[in-house]
């Protein structure tokens, strides 16, 4: 089921996708692992998305053909915390799935959750410019 784009948001922001205004989200339809992902983004002077709210991950989601997109979250077996490429808390993390299991240490967002993925494995990527 599509979402209405609430106030503020627009379909074809200067790189495809949608946006509110202030964000651009685009999902690009070639496969990257994880790192790969990340440095693509930064090359086209955007980063890895973050999205911090059910309301705006649902929205972004409703755009994108059904397929599972990376987003910036990792796990740190180190401290055992989530964290973007930046170093910073990843917060928001609506689990589709258990996040306690192996899945792997990477997440993909889908359906209107995200999902835990090994860091290696080709996935379509979101950036956020």
């Amino acid at each position: 089921m599509k979402l209405e784009l609430g106030e503020g948001w627009k379909k074809g922001c200067p790189q495809g996708g949608v946006t509110n205004g202030t964000i651009c989200y685009v999902a690009h339809r070639e496969k990257a692992n994880y790192t790969e992902a990340v440095e693509r983004c930064e090359k086209d002077g955007g980063k890895l998305a973050t999205i911090h709210d059910q309301t705006l991950l649902r929205t972004i989601l409703s755009y994108l053909p059904p397929a599972p997109v990376l987003v910036d979250a990792r796990f740190n077996i180190e401290t055992g915390l989530w964290k973007t490429s930046d170093g910073e808390d990843a917060s928001f993390l609506p689990w589709s799935i258990n996040n306690k299991g192996t899945g792997g240490e990477c997440v993909y967002a889908y359906g209107e959750g995200y999902s835990r993925w090994h860091c290696h494995a080709l996935l379509y990527y979101l950036c956020m410019y």
